[in-house]
């Protein structure tokens, strides 16, 4: 098979979209609504970080995630 991309922007558009809708989900999965801050895992926060920075969530909301890593390193 031949595969060529006929409209790149149309396609370009599409994952701007997807990946704004993405960076949507995941801000809808912090605590109380999602397991994001509620369990003491940094699993949940590292991938989470970097997928709303790349689709470009408020930077504020990250800040809030990295100072409850900040905060759940110092915990014994």
């Amino acid at each position: 098979m031949d595969w060529r991309i006929t409209d790149p922007a149309h396609l370009l558009g599409a994952l701007r979209i997807a990946l704004r809708q993405g960076g949507q989900f995941l801000v809808g999965r912090i605590d109380p609504y999602g397991p994001i801050l509620r369990e003491r895992c940094v699993s949940y926060v590292h991938k989470t970080v970097w997928g709303m920075y790349a689709a470009g969530v408020d930077h504020a909301v990250i800040a809030r995630l990295l100072d409850w890593v900040y905060r759940e390193a110092f915990q014994e």
